[in-house]
């Protein structure tokens, strides 16, 4: 690619949804961990609350250092 070709917007664009995209499969993870462990009721919880989310993902990243981040 020639440096006139580039296009900051659409790689600013790219970024974003590989972010986006990584966000939702770690959520996925989330939330299939909390239900193999009969979690209902935390997924419900984190549905909408950034700070129980977190909370959650905490814990699900310690638990399981393999598979996350």
């Amino acid at each position: 690619m020639l440096l006139t070709e580039y296009d900051e917007a659409e790689t600013l664009e790219l970024f974003k949804k590989e972010a986006h995209d990584e966000a939702i499969a770690e959520m996925d993870a989330l939330y299939s961990w909390l239900k193999e462990l009969n979690r209902t009721d935390d997924i419900i919880r984190a549905v909408g609350n950034k700070t129980v989310q977190d909370e959650l993902l905490e814990e699900y990243q310690k638990s399981n250092p393999c598979n996350s981040k």
